[in-house]
């Protein structure tokens, strides 16, 4: 009794699994192509997001040849073609070439938008996350300027509020200003310094306003120019005695390795922003979850991306 039992459960038993399985199959391909789907659409949103810094990145560096097609001042736009690996301008072959397994399929939308218009929150000096600030004051009520020295030399830069900083080795600089109070006041900035025997000073001034709780400087952007004096001795000798004098005169003075002017124009103006855009409607394919992931009553999910820089001075 007992063999033939055994007989009579093993094809009941292999029966139950077939049900089982084929109850828990359409369960499981729905998660297998949905998790799929859901890392095709990470992927693209990360690729769609490196395509468009990418492609900023080559319009702020290249700004002579990217962005030829803008004015001088006034808002601009290109658009590239839908496949951007048949488009000769450079930001849309940087994104064409940054975009993974997208690259050759075409995209909803790649623009550029020169002279961008950069909103700050007032009286915040915040600027966007992809855009570096030239300097930052650690008190962010301060007032930041920034300056150039016509002569590319390191020098104390101090101003009449007590405030002090140093500039770099090609004369720029940024100094933060501390204002107290609450009316407007000018503030004169100083730069003094030897080397060697060459001693070099000046100054200039710019008023610091106070807006809500920050203080804001006009001009914010300062230009220095130095004089510069050289120290000489000179030795005479007779037959009987031996006298030095030394004389102190103005001169203009070259220091070694001091930038060349960058005199090369350049559309649109550095320091302008600039805005690329990239669109790309990524396909969903599994019906079942059109309703979570797609656009409403489409097939796709649209993924954008916009990256806004600073433009770069030229360099030729």
């Amino acid at each position: 009794m007992r063999a033939v039992t055994r007989r009579l459960l093993r094809p009941r038993s292999r029966g139950q699994a077939l049900v089982e399985t084929a109850l828990l199959a359409p369960v499981m391909l729905v998660l297998l192509v949905g998790g799929m789907q859901v890392a095709f659409l990470g992927y693209s949103a990360v690729s769609v997001d490196t395509a468009a810094r990418e492609g900023a990145r080559v319009a702020v560096e290249d700004a002579g040849t990217a962005l030829s097609f803008s004015s001088a001042t006034s808002p601009s736009s290109y658009t590239c073609a839908a496949d951007p690996t048949t488009d000769a301008n450079p930001v849309c072959q940087a994104v064409a070439n940054n975009a993974g397994l997208l690259k050759g399929q075409k995209f909803a939308m790649i623009r550029i938008d020169t002279n961008v218009a950069v909103a700050r929150a007032t009286p915040s000096l915040d600027v966007p996350g992809d855009v570096a600030p030239v300097g930052n004051c650690a008190n962010q009520n301060d007032a930041l300027v920034s300056g150039q020295l016509s002569q590319g030399i390191v020098l104390a830069i101090t101003d009449t509020l007590g405030d002090a900083t140093t500039s770099a080795g090609d004369g720029s600089f940024s100094l933060c200003m501390k204002g107290s109070g609450s009316t407007a006041q000018t503030v004169t900035v100083n730069a003094t310094g030897t080397s060697g025997s060459v001693t070099c000073s000046g100054q200039t001034s710019t008023t610091i306003s106070k807006v809500n709780s920050n203080w804001v400087a006009s001009p914010a952007s300062v230009t220095i120019t130095l004089s510069c004096t050289t120290a000489t001795t000179t030795t005479q000798s007779t037959s009987t005695t031996t006298t030095s004098t030394t004389s102190t005169w103005s001169t203009t003075v070259t220091f070694n390795g001091t930038p060349t002017a960058n005199t090369c124009a350049q559309t649109p103006a550095a320091g302008t922003y600039v805005t690329v855009t990239v669109v790309y409607q990524a396909s969903v394919l599994v019906p079942l979850l059109n309703t979570l992931l797609a656009d409403s009553g489409k097939s796709y999910k649209t993924l954008k991306s916009v990256v806004t820089m600073r433009v770069e001075p030229c360099t030729t």
